[in-house]
């Protein structure tokens, strides 16, 4: 057992002759090694009768107790288990198992740290993901990216307030940014977009990004403050679904986590279908500074395309250690975006 979530009066099968509901005081417990998807009812006297055995479990019990007696008049909002601790949010790796197909799968609200092998029946429900772990591992969601080559005169402005590497309609001013970047890009030009009213230098750049994405293009960086990365995944998953993108973050152990099952394709054999191995899994890291600075010897050794730097004024006198890190990747265009106007 690794916590005890909640109590409730619950009804229990009777031995009686004639079948009656008995309720009796049961703790919805959460296993170790398991999801919040095999969490159970045990009735309070299972739990008494292991007292004698099980040390701790009685000090278990007793803090459940004070805990919920903490909460006071919030125990009646309390939620046990949150709904999108059983939704799933990515499914990360594969295995065979005794002859069954078991799934590595991070839940939404939860880190990387908190991932869990489920079988397959058992997020039969979420056919969306399953299908996109196949498709970025096994299927032809994109060749291997290529060595672009740029030049001023091959350069193509984007016309279409609906191009068909977005999901949406750009706005004129979006659709100047677009191709400001993509000029600057075919130019081998690093470049500051600069916005005092911050209209959308965030849908520019994603835009930009899943341009050079529709080119076969990639990998991508993307540098953010830990408070807006949150906001930098909602719009890469609005504007942008079709691109593989990871928020590289959290505690060391959901880090070493992402490095192992996100940064490189599964080596497994699915449907027929070998996985590529050293090839880059992910289309874009989206990461903090903080992270940045303590992982620079993990992103190091990527050769990245673009690497776009949120509120980038920073590093101009806030944070000299982003800039000397940053200064040690491989890359080939660089963005800064900053809300502050150009002097």
């Amino acid at each position: 057992m690794e916590k005890i979530l909640d109590s409730q009066m619950r009804p229990m099968a009777s031995n009686r002759p004639v079948p009656k509901q008995v309720f009796v005081n049961q703790y919805l417990v959460k296993w170790k090694g398991f999801s919040y998807l095999h969490c159970s009812w045990v009735p309070e006297h299972e739990f008494e009768k292991a007292y004698k055995s099980l040390r701790d479990l009685e000090t278990m019990v007793n803090q459940f107790h004070s805990t919920m007696e903490s909460l006071g008049n919030k125990v009646y909002d309390f939620v046990a288990i949150p709904p999108e601790w059983t939704t799933v949010d990515r499914i990360i790796s594969f295995r065979e198992e005794d002859g069954e197909r078991k799934y590595l799968v991070k839940f939404k609200g939860l880190s990387y740290a908190e991932c869990y092998w489920e079988s397959e029946s058992d997020i039969s429900t979420f056919q969306n993901e399953l299908r996109r772990f196949i498709d970025i591992n096994f299927g032809n969601r994109r060749g291997i990216y290529v060595d672009h080559e740029r030049n001023h005169e091959g350069f193509k402005q984007i016309t279409s307030l609906t191009p068909e590497f977005i999901t949406g309609s750009l706005q004129p001013y979006h659709l100047e940014g677009l191709n400001f970047l993509r000029s600057a890009w075919s130019n081998r030009t690093h470049v500051v977009l600069a916005d005092n009213m911050w209209l959308g230098t965030r849908i520019q750049s994603i835009a930009f990004l899943a341009s050079l994405f529709a080119e076969n293009v990639a990998p991508f960086l993307v540098v953010a403050p830990s408070s807006t990365l949150r906001n930098w995944e909602i719009g890469f998953a609005t504007w942008a679904p079709q691109m593989n993108v990871v928020v590289y973050g959290g505690t060391s152990q959901a880090r070493t986590v992402i490095v192992q099952h996100e940064f490189y394709l599964s080596r497994g054999r699915m449907n027929g279908v070998r996985g590529e191995t050293n090839r880059i899994k992910f289309d874009v890291i989206l990461t903090s500074y903080e992270i940045l600075d303590v992982d620079t010897a993990v992103l190091k050794p990527i050769k990245w395309k673009c690497t776009i730097v949120d509120d980038g004024h920073r590093l101009e006198n806030e944070n000299p250690k982003l800039f000397y890190s940053l200064k040690q990747f491989t890359c080939e265009n660089h963005v800064l975006l900053t809300g502050r106007p150009l002097r």
